[in-house]
């Protein structure tokens, strides 16, 4: 069995961790880029892939993470997103992803309630979404070169949360992620 995974004897799933940070942002058409703030977000992965068969290799990643969308909502996410990769050189690849997930979204604003002719605070626990999400992203191996079972990523992700409100007055959120991220090969 080599160090980078490439080579398998046993047949065995290779594991390896990541950590993603990245901007969100509701998509909107016909906006520009820069008319969208910066909302930033974390996610941790691990990732179990079995041996690449030529340039291509297929893996599941199990992701959770979080993001905060000034004065709307803060969420929380878990999901699973089959990967399906291509390499170059053994030092570049592409990948795309779909995945499947549970997100819970918290309001960030208090939330009021009518209660006999006044309005007090609510305590307000979100609400549960499905989250499917689209995405592709690039990489580089940095095992051939510096002989660190490192790889380097970005990624740009399409994701949709639903349903957002209640009585069907928000069916479906569409959002997008970009980011970079890092993923360490385990042993």
């Amino acid at each position: 069995m080599s160090m980078n995974g490439q080579e398998w004897s046993d047949g065995k799933y290779k594991k390896s961790v990541s950590f993603f940070v990245f901007n969100e942002h509701i998509a909107t058409p016909f906006s520009e880029p820069s008319d969208s703030p910066t909302h930033l977000g974390f996610a941790g992965s691990l990732e179990l892939s079995k041996p690449r068969t030529g340039a291509y290799q297929f893996a599941h990643i199990f992701q959770g993470g979080y993001y905060y969308h000034k004065d709307f909502n803060q969420v929380v996410f878990f999901t699973w997103k089959p990967k399906f990769e291509l390499q170059f050189a053994r030092i570049f690849n592409v990948h795309g992803l779909l995945g499947v997930g549970y997100a819970h979204s918290f309001p960030v604003r208090t939330t009021y309630e009518l209660d006999d002719g006044s309005y007090v605070k609510k305590t307000n626990w979100g609400r549960p979404h499905f989250m499917p999400s689209l995405g592709s992203g690039a990489c580089v191996d940095l095992q051939k070169w510096f002989d660190m079972p490192i790889e380097l990523f970005v990624r740009f992700e399409a994701f949709g949360l639903g349903p957002y409100a209640l009585k069907g007055r928000v069916p479906v959120t569409l959002n997008t992620m970009t980011g970079i991220g890092v993923k360490y090969s385990l042993k």
